[in-house]
């Protein structure tokens, strides 16, 4: 399994999409990251080096549809990479989230295997709702309840 926001249902927000109060929201906080998003196809990914957010909205294999959780798996490692990870986390979970960072930084979220991978999307979840207090538009439409039991369940694919 694909461990991509669009590809998995267990990826908070993956079947709700985006609407455009979402993409200006995700364009609002990501700039005040110093982040810039563009909507080119090509997929959807955060690119540390370029400092860039893309979000593929001409997907053919899923007709242009966007989901909540698209945006916010990719504002989530922006968020991340900026703030600092596992900066808001304690013990073994900060270990794991900048070591598992270090690894994504390298090579991209794809490189790391399926465990690791779902480990890494988790740990980014969990580091950015323990510390932020400003959760941004397409982030508070997702079910809260739904991002924190995504988050906190890193600990079983650990």
């Amino acid at each position: 399994m694909d461990y991509r926001s669009g590809d998995y249902p267990e990826y908070p927000g993956s079947s709700e999409p985006a609407l455009k109060v979402d993409f200006e929201s995700l364009v609002d906080v990501a700039l005040k990251l110093g982040i810039t998003v563009t909507f080119n196809s090509g997929g959807s990914y955060f690119a540390p080096d370029d400092r860039l957010i893309n979000i593929d909205t001409k997907a053919k294999t899923r007709r242009g549809f966007v989901s909540l959780g698209q945006l916010s798996d990719e504002y989530l490692h922006a968020w991340n990479q900026v703030r600092g990870r596992g900066k808001f986390l304690d013990g073994n979970a900060a270990k794991e989230h900048q070591r598992l960072g270090r690894l994504a930084e390298k090579e991209g979220t794809r490189s790391l295997g399926t465990n690791q991978n779902a480990v890494f999307h988790k740990l980014e979840a969990l580091n950015f709702i323990t510390a932020s207090k400003h959760i941004p538009t397409f982030i508070w439409r997702t079910p809260y309840v739904e991002m924190r039991k995504f988050a906190y369940s890193w600990i079983l694919d650990f």
